[in-house]
This record gives C-alpha cells, sequence and structure tokens, in this order.
C-alpha cells in the first residue's frame, strides 16, 4: 500500500499563513509516500511567490510530483508570456514540466496542460496522450496515475468547456494505458468520479479526483486536500478540511476494482 497526499491550487501570493502551517503538520503527520501538487502553485507567476511555493516543498523530505498550472504563466507581461512562459516556475520549482515516479506499487506521470496561448482553459495534445500510453507500457501491476492541472470530468452543473480541451480525443489512449486514477484541480472544488460517466469507454475506467484549493481564493469550499491510499484492488480517498485552524478527515470513499472498473 502506498499513501498519496494530493494538493492542488496554493496559490502562493493569495494563501493564508495559518492554513499553510496547517498542510504542513498533516503532510508531516500523514507520513506520505508521495506528495503531490497538480498546479497553480502561485497566484500571478511572481518570482517571490515561487520562492515561497520552493520553501514550501523544500520543507518536506519526501518524494514530490509537482506541475505547472494557468496561473503558473503570467498574465499581464505578454513578452514574458508568450516568450518564456514558464521562467521562474523552472528558476524556482523545477524546469521539468512534466515529472514521473515509479516504484514496485505505484507509477505516477505529471502532464502539462497549461498553454501560453490559453489565458484559463487548458489542454493536452495527442503526443503527450501517446507519452502516458508509452511510460505505462512496461508498469505491470503498479497503481497508474496521471496528473493534470485542468480537470478531464466535473460535476453535474459545470459546463464542458471549463475541462481540458482535446480530453475527449484522448481517452482512448489513457484507457489503452491502463490509468487508475487522473488527479487535478483548477476549478477549486472537490470532486470524485469515473471516466466512464462522461466518456464511452472500452476496458478500465478511471476515477478522476479533483482537489480544491488551500488558497484564499474559494469558490464555497473550506481549504481541502485529499490522502489518497492505494492498493492493487483498493483505493481509500479521504478528504481533509480545515477547520478550527487544523486540518480534520472529513469524507472518506472507498474504490474497489470489480473487474475494470472502480466501484464505490
Amino acid at each position: 500500500m502506498r499513501t498519496i497526499i494530493h494538493l492542488s491550487d496554493l496559490h502562493f501570493g493569495r494563501n493564508e499563513p495559518s492554513v499553510i502551517k496547517a498542510i504542513i503538520k498533516t503532510v508531516k503527520a500523514v507520513k506520505p509516500d508521495v506528495l503531490i501538487v497538480s498546479g497553480d502553485l502561485t497566484q500571478r507567476a511572481k518570482a517571490e511567490e515561487f520562492k515561497q511555493a520552493k520553501d514550501f516543498l523544500n520543507g518536506f523530505n519526501i518524494k514530490k510530483i509537482v506541475i505547472p498550472g494557468n496561473h503558473d504563466i503570467p498574465l499581464f507581461n505578454p513578452l514574458k508570456r508568450l516568450v518564456n512562459p514558464f521562467k521562474n516556475y523552472k528558476k524556482y520549482i523545477s524546469k521539468n514540466l512534466e515529472p514521473v515516479y515509479f516504484d514496485k506499487e505505484l507509477r505516477i506521470i505529471g502532464v502539462n496542460t497549461a498553454r501560453k496561448t490559453k489565458i484559463t482553459r487548458g489542454k493536452i495534445s495527442s503526443e503527450q496522450a501517446q507519452l502516458i500510453k508509452e511510460y505505462f507500457a512496461d508498469a505491470g501491476d503498479a497503481v497508474r496515475i496521471v496528473v493534470a492541472h485542468h480537470p478531464f470530468d466535473l460535476p453535474e452543473g459545470f459546463s464542458s468547456r471549463k475541462m481540458v480541451i482535446g480530453a475527449k480525443n484522448v481517452i482512448k489512449e489513457i484507457v489503452d494505458a491502463k490509468v487508475d486514477l487522473i488527479l487535478g484541480g483548477h476549478m477549486h472544488i472537490s470532486h470524485t468520479g469515473s471516466i466512464a460517466d462522461r466518456y464511452k469507454v472500452d476496458g478500465k475506467a478511471a476515477l478522476v479526483v479533483q482537489a480544491s484549493t488551500v488558497s484564499k481564493r474559494s469558490r464555497g469550499e473550506v481549504p481541502t486536500f485529499n490522502v489518497i491510499k492505494t492498493d492493487l484492488k483498493k483505493i481509500t480517498l479521504t478528504r481533509y478540511v480545515f477547520k478550527q485552524k487544523e486540518f480534520k478527515k472529513d469524507l472518506e470513499e472507498v474504490f474497489q476494482l470489480e473487474p475494470a472498473q472502480w466501484v464505490k
């Protein structure tokens, strides 16, 4: 079994110090095998915001998968946005925009869906989908996880235009790769579902897990993040919410693989 903490939308520059302090305390208590941050580390991609994000991440001596989001590209400087959109991200966080991690039980790939030509929306390309398929080709029995900032699915009532551009075109490759989990953020809402709820799937249907924000930019949710425990046949998702200056367990969902569908 492996334990993962899934954070998203930190938005340093619009963060709350007491929330960051509580995250640090909880991560150290949970002792995850991997920390995942699915984008939007900063509010406006400023150097001082990335420095704060870097200090935060460097405080954890654990494996990390971190990817950029649309807020990690300069918004108000068109020249920087077009010429070198990820300059500060690469300087302070990582030169690798699509990191990977694997061990005997886990295989994770980060996919950069942020685009310099899109302000809020993101995109996944056929080339990225092919890389996902190739990366998992020899994954064996490991639990397979894709991390993308922009969502592949959303709850009822949300427009499909809020989802990542190209999702429908790459589902076949994701299914062929036998992906178990697709983790994301962007919308600042918590959500768990199956890709089979929205897309035609002929094979293993991955769970789609959205993390909310842990910043001040909430949209009706208190700061929230996910703790995920993975096994070959079982995935346990526990949502932690910020209450009384600390993070506490809230909703817990358990999914079993039967036989190619993750069933609650």
